[in-house]
């Protein structure tokens, strides 16, 4: 709970931190939509509508660094969120925190296209128990990772005021440290207003004759990665998931990296498993039915020295246990320059899934050269 914490708390900081704070806003949303079975294994109840209220302080990029103006002068939040799952006794309700980008489109006069990405901590009020709530297959801790996507439009009421529609996508997931954890998926539609107390005129943001030259050179991207994960029994004990990786890194914008390479992932889970069933006749075997070799390609959205991760995956080996043969993988990264070296440090947090089903939440220190 701590590393997740120190996590949030550093994403949090560095979004509001890179935003130069000229501009600000506020925007509340509702979220009217449901809970949505995204496997056949979700067994449990989906009675009524969820219901969402959220609150996201907006801070506004100006131009003070030069990607502040090839990106688009994004704007970056920090949300407060509420979700009422629709049964108060299956699901209950959830609060999130959420560090969040926004990104404008197809700018016009009135009306605007905009993404919001954001990810953060979630407290859930009612998660399974043996017991007491049986039925809630979904998640089974009070801490959970929110992840959610916004994509819609703005519509300039007056210099103020924009009122926002759109469709969203939200996810709650402990990563599988606690069992079960098939994840609460929730389809909505937004209705939202945003308002700005001081809005920005043209003279406020500062613009670029010619940007500088962005490094095209193939870089070398190392990685070592941990995450905790229960076995099949429901409040049994956690236990470690090894990840490093290499993999060949180049920028093909001043503001995308694309990376491809291999990795190496140890599933002590099952390894645990294993040796508690007596699977398998030597440890050689069960070592190696616990061992993953994955091919990866990722691609980066960068922002200063945030990173925005996605990445898709194959198994190469087929192992005990191994799910579905393709997984995907969410994440953000910190960049640490190291003087005027192109050698940085990276600090990073990862949502894995197959399917949408999350395998695991890895925490990662990498570098990049």
């Amino acid at each position: 709970m701590r590393i997740k914490l120190l996590f949030i708390f550093l994403l949090g900081w560095t979004l509001v931190g890179e935003a130069q704070q000229l501009g600000f806003s506020y925007e509340p949303n509702i979220h009217i939509g449901s809970i949505f079975r995204h496997t056949s294994s979700f067994t449990a109840p989906i009675n009524g509508m969820s219901i969402g209220v959220e609150v996201n302080t907006l801070f506004h990029t100006t131009g003070k660094k030069e990607w502040h103006e090839y990106m688009g002068y994004p704007t970056f939040g920090l949300a407060v969120s509420y979700f009422n799952f629709g049964d108060r006794q299956v699901f209950g309700s959830g609060y999130g925190l959420i560090p969040n980008v926004n990104f404008r489109f197809l700018k016009s006069k009135f009306v605007h296209g905009q993404i919001c990405i954001g990810a953060g901590l979630a407290l859930l009020d009612t998660p399974f128990d043996i017991v007491e709530n049986p039925l809630n297959d979904a998640t089974s801790a009070y801490l959970n990772n929110i992840t959610r996507v916004r994509l819609g439009l703005g519509w300039t009421i007056n210099k103020n005021f924009e009122l926002q529609t759109s469709g969203s996508f939200t996810h709650y997931s402990n990563g599988a440290s606690a069992l079960p954890n098939l994840g609460i998926n929730v389809a909505a539609f937004n209705l939202g207003l945003r308002y700005t107390p001081r809005p920005l005129e043209e003279k406020d943001y500062k613009h670029y004759d010619n940007f500088s030259d962005f490094d095209k050179r193939v870089r070398v991207n190392l990685y070592y990665g941990m995450a905790f994960r229960a076995t099949g029994t429901s409040g049994g004990p956690q236990f470690p998931i090894y990840l490093v990786s290499a993999h060949a890194s180049r920028m093909l914008t001043r503001a995308n990296r694309f990376s491809v390479g291999m990795e190496y992932e140890f599933a002590g889970h099952l390894y645990a498993f294993m040796n508690h069933i007596g699977l398998f006749e030597t440890q050689q075997q069960r070592r190696r039915n616990a061992s993953r070799v994955i091919l990866s390609i990722s691609d980066e959205v960068i922002w200063g020295r945030t990173a925005f991760f996605m990445q898709i995956g194959g198994y190469l080996t087929s192992s005990y246990g191994q799910q579905f043969p393709i997984f995907e993988k969410l994440g953000v990264r910190y960049y640490f320059p190291i003087a005027k070296s192109p050698t940085k440090i990276h600090l990073g947090i990862y949502l894995k899934a197959h399917k949408i089903v999350a395998e695991s939440v890895t925490y990662g220190l990498g570098v990049y050269f």
